[in-house]
C-alpha cells in the first residue's frame, strides 16, 4: 500500500513462553512474556511454584528448583528474549499472598494458607533489601524482588532488563485457580488496596517500569465483581465495573504524584 509506513508497535505482536525456548522457532515475535496460573504462587527466592487446580494443587519445581538461584524464572526469561532478538520482556509479580513454602508436591485442605506449606507475600520489606533473599523468614517480599532483578538484570532500559510487571494473574478466579492459598473471592477493596500497593513499590524501585492490571481473565469481571460494601455502594453509577477499578487507580496515581497503571490487562476468553 502506498503512504506513510510506521515501525508495528513492540505491544502487537507477542507470545507467553512455558520456559521453553522451541515455542519461539517458529514465530517473530517482540514482546515476550512469563504468566499464567503457575506465577501467582511463584516463589521467586527458590523457585518453587504452586500449580493451583491445573494440578492437584501440587507445589513443585515446575519453574526451576532452588539450586537455580532466585528469580531463575525471570533470568531465563531475560536470557531468552536476548537470544532471540525479543526487546520487550514482561513477567508476573505476586500479589495474591501466598507462595510456595516447599516443593513437596500435593497441598491438602488441612494444609490451607496460613500453613507451614506457604510463605507470605509482602509488598514492602522495610528494611534493607538484599543482593541474595533470605531464605529462613518464611516471607516474601516484591519490591526485593524487583530490585534483585534490577540488580541482577538492569532496569528498562537496559538489553537485558524487564520492561513490563504483571500484577498476579487472572485474580477474580484465584479462589477457583487457587484455593489453598486463596480459598475465598477476591474483593472490590483487596483488588484495588493491593494493586495499588503493589505498582507503587514497583514504580519506587523502576519508575520507567510498566505496570500491567488487572489482569482479569476475560469481559464478565470488568462488568462487575464479587460482593463488596464500597462497591455495590457506587455500583449504580458505572456502567462497568473496570471504570470504577480505572478511577481508583487514577486516583491514587494523582496521590502519589506517579502513575501506577501503564497497561489495562485482559485476558480475553470468549
Amino acid at each position: 500500500m502506498d503512504g506513510e509506513r510506521k515501525e508495528i508497535s513492540p505491544y502487537i505482536y507477542g507470545i507467553n513462553t512455558y520456559n521453553n525456548a522451541s515455542s519461539l522457532d517458529d514465530v517473530t515475535t517482540t514482546c515476550m512474556r512469563h504468566g499464567g496460573n503457575r506465577y501467582t504462587g511463584y516463589n521467586w527466592e527458590t523457585n518453587y511454584s504452586n500449580a493451583g487446580e491445573d494440578w492437584l494443587n501440587s507445589s513443585d519445581t515446575n519453574l526451576g528448583d532452588d539450586s537455580d538461584g532466585p528469580a531463575y524464572a525471570a533470568r531465563d526469561l531475560s536470557a531468552m528474549a536476548q537470544e532471540n532478538g525479543i526487546s520487550y520482556r514482561m513477567t508476573t509479580l505476586q500479589m495474591a499472598g501466598y507462595v510456595a513454602a516447599d516443593k513437596a508436591g500435593t497441598v491438602t485442605k488441612s494444609e490451607i494458607a496460613p500453613s507451614d506449606r506457604w510463605y507470605e507475600v509482602f509488598f514492602r520489606k522495610e528494611s534493607d533489601l538484599l543482593d541474595s533473599p533470605d531464605l529462613t523468614d518464611q516471607a516474601v517480599y516484591m519490591d526485593e524482588y524487583v530490585n534483585y532483578l534490577v540488580q541482577n538484570l538492569g532496569d528498562t532500559i537496559t538489553e537485558t532488563g524487564i520492561q513490563g510487571y504483571a500484577l498476579d494473574n487472572e485474580p477474580v478466579l484465584w479462589h477457583a485457580s487457587h484455593p489453598m492459598l486463596h480459598s475465598t473471592e477476591v474483593t472490590n477493596s483487596e483488588l484495588i488496596t493491593k494493586s495499588i500497593e503493589l505498582a507503587s513499590a514497583v514504580k519506587e524501585i523502576d519508575l520507567n517500569a510498566e505496570v500491567y492490571g488487572p489482569s482479569f481473565w476475560g469481559m464478565l469481571p470488568c462488568i462487575t465483581i464479587g460482593e463488596d460494601s464500597d462497591w455495590t455502594a457506587v455500583s449504580a453509577q458505572y456502567n462497568w465495573y473496570i471504570e470504577y477499578y480505572l478511577e481508583q487507580m487514577a486516583q491514587a496515581e494523582e496521590e502519589t504524584g506517579t502513575r501506577l497503571l501503564d497497561v489495562l490487562d485482559v485476558h480475553y476468553y470468549a
